[in-house]
């Protein structure tokens, strides 16, 4: 969720996997490099699609289905063993929890140095989408 991949994982076990990302993150920006905003907006992220690419390669997954309903892009590969590696992207979304409560004025008082909270994104419940995703992939 709104994460990428910072260390090196030479040979990670095939395993299903699920990422969430809005596309205006700015803690973690979706095609990498540096954050424009957050605690560690020094320090360069890897582009979230390079990350889930190497996942693909690692579980040996088909070439991906792209589907679009309004805002959510979603990117699904079937991969061995009955595994799937899967991208949702959010158009408009930030550093947030899709379908999650707003940040209280306390978070965004305390947080305002690092450039505050994101709105959470009305486009998917992304508990919702996670429970499914992994009830339905134990690997």
């Amino acid at each position: 969720m709104a994460g990428t991949q910072s260390v090196d994982c030479a040979h990670p076990r095939p395993t299903s996997l699920l990422a969430i990302h809005g596309l205006d993150d700015g803690n973690v920006p979706f095609n990498g490099g540096l954050p424009r905003k957050g605690a560690t907006a020094k320090l360069p992220r890897r582009a979230v699609p390079d990350v889930i690419a190497e996942w693909r390669a690692g579980d040996a997954c088909r070439a991906p289905s792209l589907q679009s309903a309004g805002s959510v892009m979603t990117s699904r590969a079937s991969c061995a063993g009955g595994r799937e590696v899967n991208l949702i992207a959010i158009a408009g979304a930030g550093h947030q929890w899709p379908g999650g409560e707003p940040p209280s004025a306390f978070a965004q008082v305390i947080l305002a140095p690092f450039g505050g909270l994101d709105p959470p994104s009305r486009a998917l419940d992304a508990t919702a989408v996670l429970w499914t995703f992994f009830a339905a992939h134990r690997s």
